[in-house]
């Protein structure tokens, strides 16, 4: 080795065994193996601790990964229910994908967020009682912020996407019970933003299994200032089905038959004095209606 490169070989090894390099190269060492070996299992143990300490509820949960390196966090198989073991809501995946660009963005920045399998389940039993009721009180009693910000947090979601969602509708305290279910229900917004004047795009499927019927939803939404506008289309309604829904119809009206399709395009914007509408391209078609 010449004399030049023993030299420049001898700075960089001075360099390299500083105290300061040592000290942000132990400190990455750390992170990392923090967050592959301990962010996991501290989720998987304080979850449910949280949510029975918090939010007066039951939670399980199967997994928690979180990459260091991606700045990926994964959660399986998580499950919310009430203390009596009636479920409330879950999923089957969490992925979030958080990008390093928002530390030049001055925003939250999300590459991805999905949600795979989730489930809400809205039960009213006789009486009136809901399965929702002490989770909702367990979030009127929290803690209240001292002072609400008139700000929005910058925040930036380039996708988020909801797949293979089940909304379960249930209702006992009816003369005739009732239950239904909406699935499977896909949701994809891209460029979600609450930086001001942003807009995204979105697109709802949902299926209503009971009604044959589907609504397809289309449009852009913006956060700050809330304003939304698209095209809404629900087709293959069975008219008989949706009826039992109402409550107390069919003392009245009972429809035994009938298929019906709506359409119709909307815009919407928070102002000053509240939300203005206008709907405009409404039309609905209805086939072979019959009732007693």
């Amino acid at each position: 080795m010449s004399a030049t490169a023993s030299s420049v070989w001898r700075r960089l090894r001075r360099v390299l065994l500083s105290l300061p390099v040592l000290i942000v190269a132990g400190l990455f060492v750390f992170y990392v193996a923090f967050g592959y070996l301990a962010v996991g299992p501290l989720a998987e143990h304080y979850i449910p601790k949280l949510a029975q300490s918090q939010l007066d509820s039951r939670a399980t949960v199967g997994k928690v990964a979180f990459d260091p390196l991606h700045l990926d966090l994964t959660v399986d198989q998580l499950q919310l229910s009430t203390p009596q073991g009636v479920p409330l809501a879950g999923f089957g995946k969490l992925f979030v994908d958080f990008a390093p660009v928002s530390l030049f963005r001055w925003a939250w920045t999300f590459r991805q967020i999905r949600i795979d399998q989730p489930q809400v389940n809205v039960a009213i039993a006789q009486g009136g009682a809901m399965n929702w009721d002490a989770l909702v009180r367990a979030l009127q009693r929290g803690p209240k912020p001292a002072k609400p910000s008139d700000t929005l947090p910058r925040v930036v979601i380039e996708q988020l996407q909801i797949a293979g969602g089940t909304l379960r509708y249930a209702d006992a305290n009816r003369p005739h019970p009732y239950a239904t279910q909406l699935t499977p229900l896909n949701v994809q917004i891209n460029d979600l933003s609450t930086l001001p004047k942003a807009r995204g795009q979105y697109a709802i499927s949902l299926v209503l299994p009971e009604q044959k019927a589907t609504l397809r939803w289309k449009g852009y939404v913006g956060v700050n200032p809330l304003v939304s506008g698209g095209q809404a289309e629900l087709t293959g309604l069975d008219l008989a089905a949706a009826a039992r829904a109402v409550p107390n119809l069919s003392s009245t009206l009972q429809i035994t038959s009938g298929t019906a399709s709506i359409h119709a395009a909307y815009s919407a914007v928070q102002g000053q004095q509240g939300w203005l509408w206008a709907i405009n391209d409404l039309g609905a078609q209805i086939q072979t209606l019959a009732a007693r």
